[in-house]
């Protein structure tokens, strides 16, 4: 399957948190792409999951909360939560970027398990807390890096990793090749 070089982006942070990280890139990525970017507000496992299966974009951003239980990390939605467990390939993630921002979540524990499950290319998502304002600053320079200078993923990550001080948080998990 051809995918178009475009970002689904999906935000699943809660209005009532008053920081929604999607928004904000989807606002600063219109600026220069208009057209690259399908905006998709979830707030329920049944959006996220129709969401994702419709999808045909290259690249998946994922807005929203990580936490940790005895069942392991997951992604945070509204209205429900989504373990690594819970998708397998025809959740239609394989051969995909997908960007993750809940906190956490780029932990070998949620990373390992989300890619052997979907079979996504890599993953990019923050190894601890990060605050609204770093992770913010991390995605528009890494946009900015990807999709107006085209750097592609890894280099895009390395530049806004070391460009953005509080960045440290963030990991790149990918296939070894």
């Amino acid at each position: 399957m051809a995918f178009k070089k475009d970002l689904l982006l999906l935000e699943c942070i809660p209005k009532e948190d008053k920081m929604e990280e999607g928004i904000v890139i989807r606002e600063f990525l219109k600026l220069a792409f208009p057209k690259k970017v399908k905006f998709k507000r979830i707030k329920t496992k049944d959006d996220f999951f129709k969401a994702i299966k419709r999808n045909t974009c290259k690249y998946i951003h994922i807005s929203c909360h990580g936490y940790g239980d005895v069942d392991g990390y997951y992604i945070k939605l509204p209205k429900g939560k989504v373990y690594p467990s819970e998708l397998d390939r025809s959740s239609n993630l394989y051969d995909r970027h997908c960007f993750i921002s809940g906190c956490s979540l780029g932990k070998k524990a949620f990373a390992d398990n989300f890619m052997k499950a979907t079979d996504s290319e890599d993953v990019i998502a923050p190894l601890k807390d990060v605050y609204f304002i770093d992770a913010a600053a991390f995605w528009i320079n890494f946009y900015y890096n990807l999709f107006f200078l085209g750097k592609g993923v890894d280099k895009s990550f390395d530049i806004s990793k070391q460009q953005i001080e509080k960045s440290g948080a963030m990991q790149l998990w990918g296939w070894q090749k």
